[in-house]
């Protein structure tokens, strides 16, 4: 348990180092040097208290079976004056060697009937882990060959809820309820909300993240988005996060992170953007 633990806080650990490595421009720029240097330190301290006490359990586990060590040592020298007195009760020479070879396999084997429950439990982690991911919700079809859809698709880039319903969980209330809404062409809208209010759920319901109950549907240029399969849909939506992530490496990864065009595609794109005189 405690190295999956420690595990977790070392990724936690190198997590925090990669942030600072590959966004110090950016931290400067906010001006958050002192959460994220306080937030490595937690991370390091974290870390080296489940290492300690992994290591005084270590260390437990090695005075166990010095001690068991020991003792099977001690009782294997009392036994030997005894063993000219015990023949002589009619147990044979073979009989107390066996005898000793019976104590000292079972002395040998009491470190690891010690150390079996800590073992049993971090078996146990592993199931437990194997029994979540094989009862996660498989994720919809990459492509459905019965409803795929122009490849043209999207032009006009029309989006029609039509009374869409969407739920995390089966057992949850609705994150989003009978939602009617038209976005035409080239229109910009606003969605505003509380907390909680669904405003980024209906986002990810564009582009099918969220895998729970659903209820009505959504509509792009007419294609019903349900019905076809993530492969088709995904590629073909775009989105600017509120949060920028960068990719380790150049900035033609950064562009182009699965390697789908040419450089000039990508230059042709930096062009349109605007932002082609900063590369």
């Amino acid at each position: 348990m405690l190295s999956a633990i420690s595990r977790k806080s070392s990724i936690g650990h190198h997590r925090t180092a990669d942030i600072i490595s590959d966004g110090k421009q950016m931290i400067r720029l906010f001006d958050v040097e002192p959460y994220f240097t306080q937030r490595h330190i937690h991370d390091q301290d974290e870390k080296l208290q489940l290492e300690a006490s992994f290591d005084a359990l270590e260390a437990l586990s090695h005075t166990v079976d010095t001690a068991v060590g020991s003792t099977e040592r001690m009782v294997m020298t009392c036994l030997l004056p005894l063993k000219a007195q015990l023949t002589r009760t009619g147990i044979t020479p073979m009989e107390v060697d066996t005898y000793s070879d019976l104590l000292h396999s079972l002395t040998g084997r009491t470190g690891l009937i010690v150390g079996f429950p800590r073992k049993l439990r971090l078996y146990s982690v592993n199931i437990n882990l194997y029994k979540q991911y094989a009862y996660i919700e498989p994720e919809a079809p990459y492509v459905v060959e019965d409803c795929r859809p122009p490849p043209s698709w999207p032009q006009a880039g029309k989006i029609e809820f039509r009374d869409f319903t969407l739920r995390y969980w089966a057992d949850l209330p609705p994150a989003l309820s009978g939602i009617n809404l038209t976005i035409n062409l080239g229109e910009k809208i606003g969605i505003v909300g509380r907390t909680g209010a669904g405003k980024s759920t209906l986002a990810k319901s564009l582009f099918r993240l969220v895998h729970g109950t659903t209820g009505g549907s959504i509509l792009v240029d007419g294609q019903d988005i349900g019905a076809m399969g993530v492969g088709d849909l995904r590629p073909r939506l775009g989105i600017i996060p509120q949060e920028s992530t960068m990719f380790p490496g150049s900035f033609k990864r950064n562009l182009d992170p699965l390697q789908e065009h040419t450089v000039e595609d990508m230059w042709a794109a930096l062009i349109k953007s605007g932002i082609a005189p900063r590369v």
